[in-house]
């Protein structure tokens, strides 16, 4: 038991540590374009959130001043078109960015396997089958690229609007936004518990999908041995066996990704309907908040965009 916990410490350790030590393959170039890539997803999210605030408060516009209205909407236009367009830049180069490095880092790190595989002797290929290999290089390097690609500017990205989301409500409406925090827990966990599953189903899957594509690729660079030896019926039932084992997963993969929308859909209803609900009682009661003015529509509003961020990101964010 000592043994296995102490495994399990050094294997969790050498893969952060690998980790973080994926960009020191890179060069100077590299950690230039990736700075650069990172300040523009941190520049993306206040620009979205002051976005979404002076559309929010709009609402109060029409309620206070409809006649100037029109005026103070075109005023807030060329604002709009402003950030539009940074913000549309930012997400291009930053996506660019991340999958130009992550690619060329990915094709290092490639040669290297390569180099330390064509250096281990006849004896080690005799326990490790070279089919495998080749499908376990080819997703292990497909997983590198997908999770040091545009999938970390995301993870940068989320981070800084949930930061933002959770500064920006309980500012703008703390009691609103301390209840929904505990609505968006229901939220949180439906999300995280059904993309925990997912993942664990169809890691499964894809073990057993390499193990399938590893049997008939021994069969077929054998295939005039196993005709030979007439051992065609042995080799279809090892292959027919490890499908049968993994069909059961592939269901269960199958019905979790039908149940994920219905299940998001009915807890976001939930926390949308208390959110507007309690929301309405604060503006007819006339509450005010921690600096005084009472609370509005935008405020109700801005504070269920927030928690939502927060919640949705959060699940979006930790790994399963």
């Amino acid at each position: 038991g000592r043994r296995e916990v102490e495994g399990k410490q050094r294997y969790s350790m050498s893969y952060w540590e690998n980790y973080v030590k994926f960009f020191r393959y890179g060069d100077k170039s590299d950690h230039l374009i990736i700075s650069l890539s990172t300040l523009c997803v941190m520049l993306i999210a206040p620009l979205q959130m002051w976005y979404m605030i002076k559309l929010w408060t709009i609402l109060d516009i029409f309620q206070d001043r409809p006649k100037t209205v029109s005026q103070e909407v075109l005023y807030l236009v060329p604002y709009f078109l402003a950030i539009t367009v940074i913000v549309w830049c930012c997400n291009v180069f930053w996506n660019y960015g991340f999958a130009l490095v992550s690619d060329r880092i990915t094709d290092r790190i490639r040669k290297f396997y390569l180099q330390a595989i064509a250096s281990k002797s006849i004896a080690w290929f005799d326990e490790n089958s070279p089919n495998e290999l080749t499908t376990e290089m080819t997703e292990s390097i497909l997983k590198l690229r997908q999770g040091t690609g545009d999938k970390l500017g995301s993870v940068i990205s989320t981070l800084c609007m949930m930061v933002l989301g959770l500064t920006v409500s309980f500012s703008t409406c703390p009691r609103l936004a301390l209840l929904l925090s505990v609505v968006g827990t229901l939220v949180f966990t439906a999300m995280w518990y059904l993309k925990k599953e997912y993942v664990i189903a169809n890691g499964k899957l894809q073990q057993y999908s390499k193990q399938t594509g590893g049997v008939v690729e021994e069969i077929f660079s054998l295939i005039r041995t196993v005709t030979a030896l007439n051992n065609q019926e042995v080799q279809l039932g090892r292959y027919k066996s490890t499908l049968e084992t993994a069909t059961p997963i592939a269901k269960r993969a199958a019905l979790l990704s039908s149940l994920a929308p219905g299940v998001i859909f009915c807890t976001m209803l939930l926390f949308y309907g208390v959110g507007l609900y309690y929301g309405g009682i604060l503006i007819g009661s006339k509450e005010e908040n921690w600096d005084g003015e009472e609370i509005r529509p935008s405020s109700v509003m801005i504070t269920l965009i927030g928690i939502e961020v927060v919640a949705g990101n959060l699940a979006h964010t930790l790994p399963a």
